[in-house]
């Protein structure tokens, strides 16, 4: 069965049929209409995948961190390139 352009259909046993439409929605609005309609429960999370998540998560903050450090250097490095260039005989160039 097909709905239209931006419409998800679900069907159930026994031929019943539920339509959402799926335009303009944000994917977490569409997975909740999903999760309501056929009154889905969550999989309880393994301790790996737990495990899998918590050091993604520990990946996201030192990858903050570390383009918070590398933004800070570039900032450095174009006040030093400009006080260079700025100053008495200064080419704009590092000696």
């Amino acid at each position: 069965m097909s709905g239209g352009d931006a419409t998800l259909v679900i069907e159930f046993d026994g031929g019943k049929t539920e339509t959402i439409d799926v335009k303009h929605q944000h994917e977490n609005d569409i997975a909740r209409a999903v999760i309501d309609l056929t009154k889905a429960e969550p999989v309880p999370t393994s301790e790996e995948d737990a495990e899998i998540v918590a050091q993604y998560e520990l990946y996201k903050v030192r990858m903050e961190e570390q383009q918070a450090i590398n933004k800070q250097r570039r900032v450095e490095r174009r006040v030093e390139r400009r006080a260079e260039k700025n100053a008495i005989g200064g080419t704009g160039r590092p000696a």
